[in-house]
């Protein structure tokens, strides 16, 4: 569904992330600042006056308080937007805190080229899961999706609902998902033990949604021995040596 995170959309959205039991792996300082974020966008939302809003955000910790952006509250559109740029901003604006506010926990949110790798990841990983529910949204009326797009590939919502679905439509948006979650890959080096091991995990698990909706396959099951894979292929990407560019 197409809403303001909250605790309940988060678990679900790392749920799917993450294979087996790794979701609790996730470290308790992210979770409580999450749960205060998403706590207080709720409240926000309920507000109509601007000066009481702003009395809200200044009862956060400090270090909360400096992640919010003017509307990061406002609800997510519950249908189409007019355009892919508008799709990319609405994304971002939502998670964008949620996003910093994992990276502050490891200490890292003075950088800036790792705040925006971490708004990339944020915003890639919560358009990922959209689309793997398109067909569901479509159905409820409230699908994530960009008009321009959908004219350009001459598809609709109600062709979508319906299981008609253009190939060249979902391997732009594949690819376009993809090029943010690679943008925001390197931060999964940086970061260390547990927080960059479940990145990298993660990171991971989406480029195997990725190629299996492409192909239109079923996800490899979340078995143990598929969990294992996927631990063992993010402690080896943590350690081998980095890639140098080709000059």
């Amino acid at each position: 569904m197409t809403e303001t995170p909250d605790d309940a959309g988060l678990a679900g959205r790392l749920a799917g992330l993450l294979p087996g039991a790794l979701g609790g792996w996730l470290p308790a300082p992210v979770l409580a600042d999450w749960s205060a974020l998403a706590t207080l966008s709720r409240t926000l939302a309920g507000l109509e006056d601007s000066e009481a809003r702003a009395e809200a955000i200044a009862a956060l910790p400090p270090a909360l308080a400096r992640l919010t952006a003017a509307d990061w509250w406002r609800p997510l559109p519950c249908g189409p937007v007019e355009d892919v740029a508008t799709l990319l901003a609405e994304a971002q604006r939502a998670w964008r805190p949620y996003a910093l506010a994992a990276l502050a926990a490891s200490g890292l949110d003075a950088d800036e080229r790792l705040r925006g790798q971490a708004v990339a990841l944020g915003g890639g990983f919560f358009l990922l899961a959209q689309l793997g529910e398109l067909a569901a949204d479509c159905r409820r009326g409230t699908p994530w999706l960009a008009l321009d797009e959908l004219a350009k590939y001459r598809s609709s919502v109600a062709a979508l609902a319906g299981g008609l679905t253009n190939p060249g439509f979902v391997a732009a948006k594949l690819d376009r998902w993809r090029r943010l979650l690679r943008a925001g890959s390197p931060l999964a080096r940086r970061l260390r033990g547990r927080r960059g091991l479940l990145l990298r995990v993660a990171l991971l698990a989406a480029d195997q949604r990725i190629a299996a909706l492409r192909s239109a396959a079923p996800l490899p099951l979340a078995d143990a021995r598929q969990t294992l894979t996927l631990l063992a292929l993010a402690v080896w990407h943590g350690i081998r040596p980095e890639r140098k560019a080709s000059s």
